[in-house]
């Protein structure tokens, strides 16, 4: 009998399930697939793993056993005395320079290996299968690194879209515009506590977070949910604790916000600018890294998810269902978990699936123009762009296209699978 979990498999479509496959594997083990660091490396009864980890020193052990400290970009892997070495399928980095087939090599053409005087052609391990760039960057490593980057980037901005425009779609759906009656007094503080709540929240802790979508996606939106905790706290209970005083009556007199009226207003806003521009301004004042681009696509993708959500709570909240639920004393929060978010869930796979292709479209789109990720990561865009710098460099705009082309092609036949679904 087959598992659920592998029956919702089978139902995909063939060709974007293989061709998702085989990105993911590749993002999860671009490390060991390229690296000029070894895979597995035992010196002198000591076991590491080298490629693993991108400390800029590395720790040697002498014959005798001792420990000693050595910058990671001047040890030869090749003359390093060991007892075994397991090297990675690629053996180059992303990023690192040949010089000897610097200048946009050809993977068709001739390769050498610079040995002083004479110049070696490379054996067939050794030789750039998909050619170089300019400064002689292995391409079919920059190809493999660009995947995990495009791939963290469109699940990272993914994950907080739909984490915004989730919540924000539910409370404006299902509370409308009664959800909140508060003092002036308490408006008041709110507003004055904004500022200093993202500062504490989010700029204070910006380096804290862009370490933690540095070591993996998922410890860095923990990191941005604790951010975003953070800034609820500050920003909500100063203010309610007012209530405790007693407050004139001006002060004190209730006003209602209307939730839905500015959630609506947010999104209309959202929609009537350029998203092109939106990027590319909030691109140009974050600090280049790839949390930064992570943050910009999600902050402006969460629209089209709110919208959705909202339209459906707002068609769900009067269902007998819900009123059934309500007259039996079910809280908010379970009406919530049992029959609204179940609800949402068919319609959020497609438009996730759909914004997580739009995402690193997005993310190729801000490399090319050489704006987002700093200049030292390798990003599919970043190579297009070097191949627009010299026409005659095909290779440098064929595989990173290719790579685009087939991983968009997948993600939006995977999503058009679900909307089919969805209909029947």
């Amino acid at each position: 009998m087959k598992k659920p979990g592998f029956a919702f498999l089978n139902q995909l479509p063939r060709f974007p399930k293989i061709v998702l496959i085989v990105f993911v594997c590749i993002a999860l083990f671009s490390p060991i697939l390229s690296n000029n660091k070894p895979v597995l490396l035992i010196q002198h009864g000591h076991i590491s793993s080298p490629s693993l980890f991108s400390n800029p020193y590395t720790t040697l052990f002498t014959k005798e056993g001792k420990p000693f400290t050595v910058r990671t970009d001047n040890i030869d892997w090749d003359t390093l005395q060991t007892g075994f070495v397991l090297k990675a399928l690629i053996p180059y980095s992303a990023g690192q320079s040949d010089l000897a087939n610097s200048n946009y090599t050809s993977p068709l053409g001739k390769q050498v290996k610079d040995l002083g005087a004479e110049q070696k052609e490379l054996s067939f391990r050794n030789r750039h299968l998909l050619g170089t760039g300019n400064l002689g960057n292995d391409v079919l490593a920059g190809v493999i690194e660009g995947t995990r980057i495009s791939l963290s980037i469109g699940l990272g901005s993914m994950i907080i879209a739909i984490i915004i425009g989730l919540s924000l779609g539910i409370i404006s759906g299902y509370y409308g515009n009664s959800l909140m009656r508060i003092t002036r007094i308490q408006a008041m503080f709110m507003l004055i506590l904004f500022i200093p709540a993202w500062f504490l929240s989010f700029t204070l802790r910006s380096h804290s977070i862009e370490q933690s979508f540095a070591y993996s996606v998922f410890s860095g939106v923990l990191n941005l949910s604790f951010s975003g905790l953070l800034f609820l706290l500050i920003f909500f209970l100063p203010a309610f604790f007012i209530n405790k005083f007693s407050l004139p009556t001006f002060l004190g007199k209730k006003i209602t916000i209307p939730i839905d009226s500015i959630i609506s207003r947010i999104i209309e806003l959202f929609l009537a600018l350029p998203r092109i521009i939106v990027l590319i301004t909030f691109a140009l004042l974050f600090r280049p890294s790839v949390f930064s681009v992570i943050l910009i696509i999600g902050l402006t993708s969460w629209t089209g998810i709110a919208r959705m959500v909202r339209a459906l709570i707002l068609s769900l909240r009067e269902s007998t269902y819900i009123d059934a639920g309500r007259s039996i004393g079910m809280s908010n929060f379970r009406l919530f978990r049992k029959h609204l978010l179940p609800a949402t869930f068919s319609q959020l796979k497609v438009f996730a699936v759909y914004g997580i292709a739009s995402a690193i479209l997005a993310e190729t789109g801000l490399s090319f123009l050489g704006i987002g990720v700093p200049p030292d990561t390798v990003t599919w865009g970043q190579l297009l762009f070097q191949g627009k710098e010299n026409v005659s460099a095909w290779w440098l705009v064929l595989f990173p296209g290719l790579c685009v082309f087939l991983l968009l092609l997948s993600l939006n036949m995977l999503a058009d699978s679900f909307e089919k679904k969805n209909l029947h």
